[in-house]
């Protein structure tokens, strides 16, 4: 739950919970060992849509030739689905995953 300046109170986490709750979204946890690093290391969750391509309708994207004229958006989406057939891949078989992540690496 946020405010801005005007103070309106924003209820981001509620949203975010009930889209998680009716699977839409779905938290990668980060890998947290006691480890020395020079860098920092992030412990925030990734948040990853459990169907890829919904977020593609959202940008009302609808062909191979958009995508690929946005690179940002095709990697995206690519690690997206990834993450998301493994993590099933992970269930099935009663594994976890989880990724790495600091100041300079981000390895999902």
């Amino acid at each position: 739950v946020g405010v801005d300046d005007d103070g309106v109170v924003y209820y981001l986490d509620k949203y975010l919970d009930v889209f998680k709750n009716i699977y839409l979204l779905f938290n990668l946890n980060p890998w947290g060992s006691n480890i020395r690093s020079k860098y920092k290391m992030r412990t925030t969750p990734k948040t990853y849509l459990c169907d890829p391509s919904i977020g593609l309708s959202c940008l009302q994207i609808n062909t191979k030739n958009q995508l690929l004229n946005d690179l940002n958006t095709l990697w995206l989406y690519f690690e997206n689905l990834v993450i998301k057939d493994l993590s099933s891949f992970c269930e099935a078989n009663n594994a976890e995953m989880f990724f790495y992540r600091n100041e300079k690496l981000d390895f999902s």
